[in-house]
C-alpha cells in the first residue's frame, strides 16, 4: 500500500507515490532536509525512520524502530540538526530516545546512542544548547546531554507537548495545565502556569507561537495568549 505521496501544490496533481519498505503510515510530520548532494524528506512509518529523495520518492536510507506498540504509534516528528537526527519513541522494549548520524548523501543512517529510559509518545522533543528536552511519564521534563544521551537535569511539570521560544519552554500538559519554564545558563526554573478551561476532550494539541502570541487548541476551542503577559 502507498504510504507516501507528493502533490503539486499549485494543481493538486500527484507528482509521485511510494510504498516505502511496504510499511504502514505513522503520525509524525515529515522533515525537509537540504543536503549537499540532494534534497531529501525524512519521516517515520510504523516500524522505521527513513529518508527519501524529494524529487522521486526513492528510498535512500532507513533505521528500524524496535518494539512497536500498536496503541503508541510513532507520532513524534524527528529533529534534524547539522547531520544529526534526534528522536524519542514510546515503545517498550525499544530504543526510547536516540541520536542518529545521517550521511551527507542521505543514504545511510547510523545509531550513535540510545536511552531506553526516556519515553515519549507524541509530546515531541526539542534540541537547545547541546541538550535534548522532552517530557516523560511521572510528570517530568528531562534534559539529556546530546553527546551521550545521559539525563543531566529534570524538573517537575505536567507531561505533555513541548515547544521552546525566547529562552522559555512552554509545555501543554495532558492534564490541561500549561507550564512555563525559564531556561538560562543551562538551568531550568519554573516560571508560572495556567489552566486551559475552554474546550473539551484530550489535551493533546501542540502549542504554536507566532508574533508574540501563543495559540492553544483544546477540542473545538482555540485560545490565544499574549506571551508578554505570561
Amino acid at each position: 500500500s502507498t504510504n507516501l505521496a507528493a502533490l503539486d501544490r499549485f494543481t493538486g496533481k500527484i507528482a509521485w507515490t511510494n510504498s516505502v519498505l511496504k510499511d504502514t503510515f505513522a503520525y509524525g510530520s515529515p522533515v525537509l532536509i537540504d543536503l549537499p548532494e540532494r534534497l531529501i524528506l525524512m519521516t517515520t512509518s510504523r516500524h522505521y525512520l527513513f529518508t527519501v529523495d524529494r524529487s522521486s520518492g526513492q528510498l535512500l536510507a532507513s533505521y528500524e524502530l524496535e518494539g512497536y506498540e500498536y496503541d503508541g504509534e510513532h507520532c513524534n516528528t524527528p529533529v534534524y540538526h547539522d547531520g544529526l537526527i534526534y528522536y524519542v519513541a514510546n515503545d517498550i522494549p525499544g530504543q526510547g530516545a536516540m541520536k542518529l548520524k545521517l550521511s551527507e548523501d542521505g543514504k545511510s543512517i547510523k545509531e550513535l546512542w540510545r536511552n531506553n529510559e526516556v519515553l515519549n509518545n507524541f509530546g515531541g522533543q526539542v534540541l537547545v544548547n547541546g541538550h535534548l528536552f522532552t517530557t516523560v511519564k511521572g510528570n517530568r521534563l528531562v534534559a539529556m546531554d546530546a553527546d551521550n544521551g545521559t539525563i543531566v537535569d529534570s524538573l517537575k511539570v505536567a507531561t505533555g507537548a513541548i515547544i521552546y521560544t525566547d529562552n522559555k519552554f512552554i509545555i501543554y500538559g495532558n492534564n490541561g495545565t500549561i507550564n512555563l519554564v525559564d531556561y538560562s545558563d543551562d538551568q531550568m526554573k519554573q516560571a508560572g502556569q495556567l489552566k486551559v478551561k475552554e474546550g473539551s476532550g484530550h489535551h493533546f494539541a501542540h502549542p504554536v507561537v507566532a508574533n508574540g502570541v501563543m495559540y492553544i487548541r483544546h477540542g473545538d476551542a482555540l485560545m490565544a495568549y499574549n506571551i508578554k503577559d505570561l
